[in-house]
């Protein structure tokens, strides 16, 4: 797959281990539900009730009244631009960004169609701090930066009521939940550094025990083909004149090689166990499973 513009990091990309790795508490399927869940029971019944049963305003911001229980003219395209904040969040995990700009769309719509629904929009602090935190910042930031800004200039063009304590609050709380996502963004590849530098110094020790066990069984088999020489040439020359000389020392080589086999079946039972995770073969112990080129127990 070709590289995506977002370089900062490829959210497509994320490792699927975070969140939702091995050591996570809550499983995948409630990470993603519970986003979409939360912000539907927090935004979308209020909302429902909000643009249904509250008050009008006219686009120079002055309140048209009317009776508190009429339903209110165009509330159900209010309730819907509530419901796609919820329902894109099922997607935040494989696509963040994408999702980050629909609610940030949806959000700005729902101010600039109902602005007497002063309730937060729930959905797009998840999409914030999920895309932050999966990489795609770029996107996260572009689509608040030109959603709340659009926002601002509809309002002040279409006369639609927005408060200027509202729009601080507003830039303040985006803020505060882009600072958010990257805390939690900084954590995790803090954590992911310091698991990396563990199995780094776990690797090192294991390849330091390697080296360690390869330099004993160059000092077995050194010191052993020593002693087959010495003896090889002691019976080729006592084979004529002495021959039980030359016996004891076939009986010597034939020993020395013994031992030196069974320290080598040791030592690559050792490694091989270690790296298959399979029980060790004990010396002296006959192979548990058919002699084979992977046993560590294969006879002499």
């Amino acid at each position: 797959m070709p590289p995506h513009w977002d370089t900062d990091a490829p959210w497509f990309a994320h490792e699927r281990s975070l969140p939702g790795g091995p050591g996570s508490r809550m499983p995948r399927a409630g990470r993603v539900l519970f986003p979409a869940i939360f912000s539907f029971l927090v935004q979308v019944p209020a909302t429902v009730l909000l643009a249904r049963y509250g008050r009008d305003f006219g686009h120079a911001g002055h309140d048209l009244g009317g009776e508190l229980g009429a339903p209110r003219p165009g509330w159900f395209l209010a309730v819907a631009l509530a419901l796609i904040g919820p329902i894109a969040l099922l997607g935040a995990r494989r696509f963040p960004g994408p999702v980050a700009a629909v609610c940030a769309a949806a959000a700005g719509a729902l101010i600039l169609l109902r602005p007497d629904v002063g309730l937060p929009y729930v959905a797009l602090g998840f999409a914030i701090v999920l895309g932050i935190v999966r990489g795609a910042r770029v996107w996260v930031y572009a689509s608040v930066a030109v959603a709340w800004t659009a926002t601002i200039a509809l309002a002040g063009t279409l006369g639609v009521p927005l408060q200027p304590a509202r729009v601080a609050l507003t830039t303040v709380a985006l803020a505060v939940l882009c600072a958010i996502g990257e805390t939690v963004r900084t954590r995790r590849e803090q954590m992911r550094e310091l698991r990396r530098r563990a199995d780094a110094r776990r690797q090192s020790a294991e390849q330091r025990e390697r080296v360690r066990i390869a330099r004993e069984l160059h000092d077995v088999l050194a010191h052993s083909l020593s002693l087959i020489n010495v003896q090889a040439g002691v019976g080729l020359h006592l084979i004529d004149s002495q021959p039980a000389k030359a016996a004891e020392a076939l009986a010597n080589i034939k020993l020395t090689s013994k031992n030196a086999l069974d320290e080598v079946r040791t030592v690559l039972g050792i490694l091989r166990a270690d790296a298959e995770g399979r029980p060790v073969s004990v010396p002296g112990e006959p192979c548990r499973s058919p002699p084979s080129p992977t046993c560590p127990g294969f006879p002499p």
